[in-house]
């Protein structure tokens, strides 16, 4: 859905998204700040769309750089179970 910086209002991000079947979240495992910045989405999209009206998951990226990590793979699996999304 792009950075949070490119953000603006529901009206500007809604004709990304409009009519989607699938919704990925995806948080950098290197900044805690990413993953906190999940949670306003999963609320715009359950706006726009509904969440039951979608099929979500939540993705990692930077796994590489696992020595980094400032969210772990446990706390990540419990945000999307509480979504009722794929991990």
């Amino acid at each position: 859905m792009g950075y949070n910086r490119k953000r603006k209002t529901s009206n500007d991000n809604k004709l990304f998204y409009k009519n989607s079947k699938i919704v990925i979240f995806v948080s950098d495992i290197t900044n805690l700040e990413s993953f906190q910045d999940l949670n306003p989405w999963v609320k715009e999209i359950d706006i726009q769309l509904g969440l039951n009206n979608v099929i979500e998951g939540v993705a990692w990226n930077k796994i590489d750089l696992y020595f980094e990590e400032q969210v772990n793979e446990k706390e990540g699996k419990t945000f999307a179970e509480s979504i009722g999304a794929d991990f």
